[in-house]
């Protein structure tokens, strides 16, 4: 959801981001690899080393190593970006922000089955709706009404497959939609 968040942000809002076309893209491709590819990639090398038996996780142990591989993976991409890449503001709150989120799900994952992909959602409505006080511009409304019947559809087809309890589905998309939230909200 990272890539999403900065894709809508960097191309469609109007927050007043002094960058190039090529320094957007270039910030793109940083989140995408940092957040999407090389997770990937570390995921599917614990699949192969036969620490997980199937790609479908459901002891709290193969969840748990995952998730702490993932925040890892998150924290340093945060670092990188927010002490290396110094670009704005607002970029610098948004992978903050979600760096969070995915550190504190993988804290409420030892104790619930947290869904990450209602999280995911969640913290990108809470980025565009944090965006949205700041600005003026109409560009993100279509974003934030597709991401809530995508959230929403999502919500209810973990529940209707049994994943999760509605307690579950609350605990992720408020968390994250918190987090993320206030982490736009206050930082910048």
């Amino acid at each position: 959801m990272p890539s999403l968040s900065f894709l809508i942000v960097l191309f469609l809002a109007d927050a007043s981001l002094a960058l190039s076309f090529n320094e957007k893209t270039r910030v793109l491709i940083l989140i995408f690899l940092g957040t999407f590819i090389f997770p990937a990639l570390s995921l599917l090398l614990i699949y192969a080393s036969s620490l997980s038996q199937n790609l479908k996780i459901d002891s709290r142990f193969e969840k748990l190593f995952p998730f702490v591989m993932v925040t890892i993976f998150y924290t340093m991409v945060t670092y990188t970006f927010v002490e290396k890449q110094g670009v704005s503001n607002l970029l610098n709150s948004m992978i903050i922000g979600i760096t969070f989120t995915v550190a504190f799900s993988t804290m409420l994952s030892i104790f619930y089955n947290i869904s990450i992909h209602v999280s995911g959602i969640f913290g990108v409505l809470g980025i565009l709706f944090a965006i949205n006080i700041f600005t003026d511009s109409h560009n993100l409304l279509y974003p934030i009404l597709a991401l809530i019947i995508v959230g929403g559809s999502l919500a209810s087809a973990r529940l209707s497959l049994q994943h999760n309890d509605p307690k579950e589905i609350f605990l992720s998309g408020v968390m994250a939609f918190s987090v993320c939230f206030l982490s736009v909200y206050i930082l910048v």
